[in-house]
């Protein structure tokens, strides 16, 4: 009956890790029953690949071009190496048709017409039906993620030598929610930033595709 018992054990750590993915690297372990040992193989599982990030790689230049301190004020002597330092990245490349601005490096398409400038600031939910319905160009928009909209920022403000149609204090909501926050969605500003915001209030939209 005690051989029973250690023979049950063993097979059902066996099955344990012969139910682990076949992909993985193998190894083996000790597993001690009593006065027996046995060497058992099984395999260790891979770590979650990251999310890749939308522009493979391809990470565009801030427009950033001086350096600054603590304070504010411009250093020229490469004791603080910011992106006005290095200035490093792929230039902007855009082009503006019917409305529709291309990003040659990310290879999205932005809403750019007047409604822009004339749709009043709108609830989150509104937001995502009014891009998944916008039949600009023949349609396909979406609400962009919040990394989206910060790709159009040239430093802090979004690129207005491409975007003509942009509202002095606009502010676009994102389709990306706050971690552990379920009702606070992120809203990018044209002139200020990235901050978190509650669905419940209002901001403005602009699509993408």
């Amino acid at each position: 009956m005690q051989k029973l018992k250690k023979y049950f054990k063993l097979l059902l750590v066996l099955s344990m890790f012969l139910s682990l993915p076949l992909f993985a690297k193998k190894a083996l372990m000790p597993i001690i029953m009593d006065d027996i040992v046995v060497m058992v193989s099984y395999t260790i599982p891979k770590p979650s690949k990251p999310v890749p990030f939308p522009y493979k790689g391809r990470v565009k230049k801030t427009g950033q071009i001086k350096s600054y301190d603590y304070y504010g004020n411009v250093v020229t002597d490469g004791s603080f190496k910011d992106d006005g330092y290095y200035q490093k990245g792929i230039t902007p490349k855009y082009s503006r048709v019917n409305d529709i601005v291309t990003d040659h490096i990310t290879g999205l398409q932005w809403q750019d017409n007047t409604d822009i400038l004339n749709y009043d600031y709108i609830h989150w939910s509104d937001a995502k039906s009014y891009c998944n319905n916008l039949s600009l160009g023949g349609g396909g928009w979406r609400l962009p993620t919040v990394i989206e909209l910060q790709s159009i920022l040239l430093g802090f403000d979004i690129d207005t030598t491409v975007f003509v149609n942009v509202k002095e204090y606009d502010n676009y909501w994102s389709s990306t929610e706050v971690k552990g926050a379920s009702n606070h969605m992120w809203v990018v500003a044209a002139h200020g930033g990235t901050y978190l915001l509650k669905k419940g209030h209002v901001r403005g939209v602009r699509c993408v595709r």
